[in-house]
């Protein structure tokens, strides 16, 4: 189940940020942004979902928000354990239904350059 963050999720997602992101610090030098992101303001605004199993435990996360005329999917990052699982997929699809409910006919995703 995908869905919006509450406030009480601030430390999950941050728990799920270092475990996802962690691994690219070596290569890019760096934190990448979404360690060290305002999860709070983000939270705040509405912009951060969940996905959650059975038992209510945060799986993964994204960050999106509408711009003039497209879906901005800013962050997606799942927990190494729940890798493999579709987790990232429902994300990025919950994303872009979101596009489509909003009349948006594109999502664009931030990465970091290194990575295309």
């Amino acid at each position: 189940m995908i869905r919006r963050a509450a406030t009480g999720d601030e430390a999950n997602i941050r728990a799920c940020t270092e475990q996802a992101y962690d691994r690219y610090v070596a290569t890019i030098g760096r934190k990448p942004a979404p360690m060290v992101a305002d999860y709070a303001a983000q939270i705040a605004a509405g912009d951060a979902h969940v996905a959650i199993d059975e038992q209510g435990a945060i799986l993964g996360f994204m960050v999106f928000f509408q711009e003039a005329n497209y879906m901005m999917l800013e962050n997606v990052a799942v927990l190494p354990r729940a890798a493999g699982q579709g987790v990232g997929r429902a994300l990025v699809e919950y994303c872009e239904d979101a596009a489509r409910r909003n009349g948006l006919a594109s999502v664009r995703l931030y990465t970091n350059g290194g990575r295309l």
